[in-house]
């Protein structure tokens, strides 16, 4: 990656909203009605206040990072994971492509149907050096690792950062709910979505092979070591468990499972785990301390998880004190670089925010916008959503309540046209995240790759091509169905 190229990138779309807040207007939505702020243009004064509205709004991503960061410098000191990769490595000799396609999909369905999709940061440095090892390119791997996931956005059935949160806001009093939306139009979407990725990637795939590429001199964070005597099974156990209870503890069963209804059998559970009392004293709730219910874990506690767990691995393999605290402080030093994107990727909103959440230039254009048609229109549905979320991109509540009272006002009651919205903004706004130099993820996986951002532009234009065909025809599909149903 040449110097500094993301920084020039994210620098130039800062550059873009200062100046567009000296030209349009804020706004926010006061009692269901639009209310214009005025002007508020960015001054050289706010500029100085920014960096603190970005870490207030980044500070778990980037804490998450961190902690990631530190934890794979604390195994690289256990003398057995550099062995780990080696031994998987020569399993899958013969089978490297196969591994790569079961990378991707599964990859891609996991997003799609969990979310909260940056805590897979947590096993992406493992996978990313295991595909290095087997010779596949930094493009490849960033497509199938990061570029899944972001793919899994697009196609969202329950996923927290997408699905989950379109449902909380168009599900209520209106027979829209995750478990009557999804099929078949979801399922086909993702299946479709699934299939494009994952024939793009094996293309790229065999390309690598194919040439044989030279190995990475430098692989984020990896050391290469000497054989160890220990044995590396334990270790591999205790990532995968570890991993499985991230996703399950992540995944919203009692809204999925219980969907329209009052019951919530998870946290029922959870809270009579934490009222257990002997002789009257609250032991479980005194001795392990405040934690969340299975489905309620968010990134902060995801962060101490891991943090636990690298003290776990620590104890197992018996790493010196000294060490693990500087394999920990390598870990989160090489990670700081990531941080700093992560930093510059949220500065749009850090801007957008800088009045508080009320009142911003993306809600006056959302509102312009959606005020054109006299009635429900895909196409503007689907302009103003592409716009928004360049705007928001890593908060994609934000986007999702701009954009509910409007265009409810369009649907209505009607659940296949609220569908239809749904769709719409699911969709594009997964595609926008996989090009938008605003997006976190997809600025974590370029920086943590050392991709410029012209260098993924030009390796994944068709593919994003692809995906916004199929998208447009799923989306035009859906209209006509609607519009005749509405009829």
């Amino acid at each position: 990656m040449k110097k500094n190229s993301l920084l020039k990138v994210l620098l130039i779309v800062l550059g873009c909203i200062i100046f567009l807040s000296w030209i349009i207007p804020t706004g926010s939505y006061e009692q269901s009605e639009f209310v214009s702020s005025g002007l508020k243009p960015v001054g050289l004064l706010d500029l100085t206040l920014i960096p603190l509205t970005v870490f207030d709004l980044a500070l778990p991503t980037i804490i998450l990072a961190l902690v990631v960061g530190g934890f794979y410098g604390v195994i690289n000191k256990t003398g057995v994971y550099s062995q780990m990769i080696d031994s998987i490595v020569n399993k899958l000799k013969g089978k490297e492509i196969r591994f790569l396609v079961v990378i991707t999909v599964v990859m891609t369905i996991l997003s799609a149907i969990v979310g909260l999709n940056f805590t897979f940061f947590f096993i992406i440095p493992f996978l990313a050096t295991l595909l290095f090892n087997i010779g596949f390119s930094k493009i490849t791997t960033m497509l199938a690792t990061f570029g899944s996931i972001l793919v899994g956005m697009i196609g969202s059935i329950y996923g927290n950062d997408v699905a989950y949160i379109l449902n909380g806001y168009f599900g209520y009093n209106n027979g829209y709910n995750y478990n009557t939306s999804i099929f078949p139009d979801k399922i086909i979407l993702l299946f479709l979505l699934v299939f494009l990725l994952t024939m793009f990637v094996l293309k790229h795939g065999k390309n690598d092979l194919k040439e044989k590429k030279k190995e990475l001199e430098e692989i984020p964070l990896y050391e290469k070591q000497n054989k160890s005597k220990k044995n590396w099974i334990p270790l591999f156990v205790i990532m995968v468990i570890s991993f499985i209870f991230i996703v399950v503890g992540s995944f919203k069963w009692d809204s999925v499972l219980f969907n329209n209804s009052d019951k919530t059998p998870f946290l029922d559970f959870y809270q009579k785990i934490v009222d257990f009392k002997v002789a009257g004293f609250p032991i479980v709730s005194s001795i392990i301390g405040t934690f969340p219910a299975i489905g309620y874990w968010e990134m902060p506690f995801i962060a101490v998880l891991i943090l636990f767990i690298t003290i776990v691995i620590a104890l197992v393999y018996k790493v010196k004190f000294d060490d693990a605290i500087e394999g920990f402080g390598k870990g989160l030093k090489e990670t700081l670089g990531i941080a700093f994107y992560i930093i510059g990727a949220n500065l749009v909103l850090a801007l957008l925010f800088k009045n508080g959440n009320s009142a911003n230039l993306a809600t006056t254009i959302v509102n312009y916008l959606l005020s054109i048609p006299g009635k429900f229109n895909s196409a503007i549905v689907s302009i103003t959503t592409i716009i928004s979320s360049f705007f928001f991109s890593n908060n994609f509540s934000t986007l999702v309540s701009n954009m509910y009272l409007k265009t409810t006002v369009l649907t209505g009651s009607t659940v296949n046209l609220r569908f239809l919205a749904t769709l719409i903004i699911q969709t594009l706004y997964g595609l926008v995240m996989l090009i938008a130099p605003t997006s976190v993820l997809l600025i974590t996986g370029l920086a943590y790759y050392k991709i410029s951002y012209k260098e993924w532009f030009k390796n994944v234009w068709k593919l994003l091509l692809q995906i916004l065909i199929v998208i447009v025809i799923i989306i035009i599909i859906v209209t006509v169905f609607s519009v005749y149903i509405v009829k």
